[in-house]
Protein backbone atom coordinates (compact mmCIF):
# COMPACT_ATOMS: atom_id res chain seq x y z
CA UNK A 1 0.00 0.00 0.00
CA UNK A 2 1.18 3.36 -0.84
CA UNK A 3 1.33 6.58 1.19
CA UNK A 4 -0.63 9.08 -0.37
CA UNK A 5 -2.13 12.15 0.99
CA UNK A 6 -5.25 11.90 2.34
CA UNK A 7 -8.72 12.97 1.31
CA UNK A 8 -9.50 15.89 4.29
CA UNK A 9 -9.71 19.59 3.83
CA UNK A 10 -6.45 20.01 5.91
CA UNK A 11 -4.80 17.19 4.03
CA UNK A 12 -3.02 15.68 7.08
CA UNK A 13 -4.57 12.47 8.13
CA UNK A 14 -3.14 11.23 11.72
CA UNK A 15 -2.24 7.88 10.10
CA UNK A 16 0.05 8.94 7.66
CA UNK A 17 1.00 12.21 9.22
CA UNK A 18 4.80 11.81 10.47
CA UNK A 19 5.31 13.32 13.93
CA UNK A 20 8.74 14.51 14.83
CA UNK A 21 9.10 11.96 18.21
CA UNK A 22 8.29 8.24 17.11
CA UNK A 23 5.44 7.00 19.60
CA UNK A 24 8.01 4.47 20.97
CA UNK A 25 10.37 6.88 22.65
CA UNK A 26 7.39 9.35 23.98
CA UNK A 27 7.11 9.67 27.51
CA UNK A 28 4.47 8.43 29.43
CA UNK A 29 2.15 11.49 30.54
CA UNK A 30 2.22 11.55 34.77
CA UNK A 31 -0.34 10.55 36.62
CA UNK A 32 -2.06 12.76 38.91
CA UNK A 33 -3.61 11.34 42.27
CA UNK A 34 -5.82 13.58 44.29
CA UNK A 35 -5.52 11.20 47.07
CA UNK A 36 -3.71 12.45 50.18
CA UNK A 37 -0.71 10.42 51.29
CA UNK A 38 -1.21 8.68 54.62
CA UNK A 39 1.27 8.75 57.15
CA UNK A 40 2.43 7.08 60.12
CA UNK A 41 0.12 8.87 62.25
CA UNK A 42 -3.40 7.42 60.85
CA UNK A 43 -5.19 4.68 62.33
CA UNK A 44 -6.64 1.51 60.64
CA UNK A 45 -10.09 1.83 59.68
CA UNK A 46 -10.87 -1.53 60.99
CA UNK A 47 -10.74 -3.90 64.10
CA UNK A 48 -7.72 -5.70 64.31
CA UNK A 49 -7.56 -9.45 62.10
CA UNK A 50 -8.26 -12.30 64.59
CA UNK A 51 -5.36 -14.22 65.45
CA UNK A 52 -5.76 -17.42 63.45
CA UNK A 53 -3.07 -20.69 63.98
CA UNK A 54 -2.19 -21.15 60.04
CA UNK A 55 0.11 -17.89 60.77
CA UNK A 56 1.30 -19.49 64.33
CA UNK A 57 2.05 -23.06 62.43
CA UNK A 58 3.66 -21.96 59.24
CA UNK A 59 6.09 -19.74 61.52
CA UNK A 60 6.33 -22.70 63.61
CA UNK A 61 7.43 -25.00 60.78
CA UNK A 62 10.02 -22.49 59.27
CA UNK A 63 11.54 -21.49 62.64
CA UNK A 64 12.12 -25.10 63.42
CA UNK A 65 14.23 -25.37 60.36
CA UNK A 66 16.73 -23.33 61.37
CA UNK A 67 16.38 -24.96 64.97
CA UNK A 68 18.09 -21.81 66.89
CA UNK A 69 15.15 -21.31 68.63
CA UNK A 70 13.11 -24.07 70.23
CA UNK A 71 11.59 -21.99 73.02
CA UNK A 72 9.91 -20.07 70.81
CA UNK A 73 9.22 -22.65 68.47
CA UNK A 74 7.55 -24.72 71.39
CA UNK A 75 5.70 -21.71 72.18
CA UNK A 76 4.61 -21.17 68.71
CA UNK A 77 3.33 -25.14 68.46
CA UNK A 78 1.93 -24.84 72.27
CA UNK A 79 -0.38 -21.64 70.73
CA UNK A 80 -1.83 -23.44 67.90
CA UNK A 81 -2.55 -26.84 70.00
CA UNK A 82 -4.90 -24.85 72.21
CA UNK A 83 -6.60 -22.45 69.13
CA UNK A 84 -6.63 -25.67 67.11
CA UNK A 85 -6.54 -29.16 69.51
CA UNK A 86 -7.70 -31.33 66.49
CA UNK A 87 -4.51 -29.78 63.56
CA UNK A 88 -2.80 -33.31 64.40
CA UNK A 89 0.55 -32.49 62.37
CA UNK A 90 1.25 -30.09 65.10
CA UNK A 91 1.34 -32.41 67.87
CA UNK A 92 3.70 -34.43 65.37
CA UNK A 93 6.08 -31.83 64.83
CA UNK A 94 6.24 -30.71 67.87
CA UNK A 95 7.18 -33.98 68.73
CA UNK A 96 9.47 -34.68 66.78
CA UNK A 97 11.34 -30.66 67.71
CA UNK A 98 11.24 -32.10 71.35
CA UNK A 99 12.42 -35.52 70.71
CA UNK A 100 16.24 -34.51 70.38
CA UNK A 101 16.60 -32.72 73.73
CA UNK A 102 14.22 -33.83 75.72
CA UNK A 103 12.26 -36.84 75.06
CA UNK A 104 10.02 -37.11 78.02
CA UNK A 105 8.27 -33.60 76.94
CA UNK A 106 7.67 -35.55 73.40
CA UNK A 107 6.27 -38.19 74.63
CA UNK A 108 3.77 -36.34 76.74
CA UNK A 109 2.46 -34.45 73.24
CA UNK A 110 2.66 -37.78 71.78
CA UNK A 111 0.01 -38.76 74.29
CA UNK A 112 -1.98 -35.97 73.94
Amino acid sequence: MKNTASNHKTGICIHTAKSPVPSSQQAPAPIKTDEPKSSASDKPAGPPNKPTYQARLGLARVLARKADDVDQCYSLYENVLTMAPDVHDAYIELADLLIKKEPMKAVDVYSR
